[in-house]
């Protein structure tokens, strides 16, 4: 039976769970799933728009479930940590195109980028600027699913 797992995005990526997650690094049997964040551009004034990246690499043999995808397994889920103050996110997450897996479920298999765009106020305060979100997910190969596991990262970047 298929067991689940949780994740959350960080770019000075943390790990917050059981060993199979984790951020940063590449994956491998053990640590199918690893992950990290950015913000671009990485230096920005107020007024502009920013994008949080999450770039997400999985161990070949494994994959995780796209949203819309059929079946008990726990499909990948990004939500956004409370944003700092000037800055309003913009639409909602860019997802990328999954393949299609076994029985009509949808996966991502290598190497995903996961976006979502942001506008900084025309009073933006300058100095230091961290986006942060929390996704879920469940990491399988052709025989076992990893059980639960949750990652928190965090894009930082600057505002002048």
């Amino acid at each position: 039976m298929r067991t689940l797992l949780s994740f959350a995005c960080l770019s000075a990526a943390i790990l917050v769970g059981t060993p199979p997650a984790r951020a940063g690094n590449e994956p491998d049997d053990h640590h199918p799933v690893v992950a990290s964040a950015t913000l671009q551009p990485s230096t920005s004034h107020a007024g502009d728009t920013v994008t949080l990246i999450v770039n997400v690499k999985i161990a070949p043999g494994w994959h995780i479930y796209a949203k819309g995808s059929s079946g008990p397994e726990i499909v990948t889920t990004l939500n956004l940590a409370t944003l700092p103050k000037g800055v309003t996110a913009k639409g909602e997450w860019k997802w990328p195109k999954p393949d299609a897996g076994e029985e009509g479920t949808k996966i991502y298999q290598g190497e995903v980028t996961f976006r979502h765009t942001f506008q900084l106020a025309a009073d933006a305060p300058a100095g230091s600027l961290a986006i942060a979100c929390d996704m879920g997910y469940q990491a399988c190969n052709a025989s076992a699913c990893k059980p639960p596991a949750k990652l928190k990262l965090k894009a930082t970047g600057a505002v002048k």
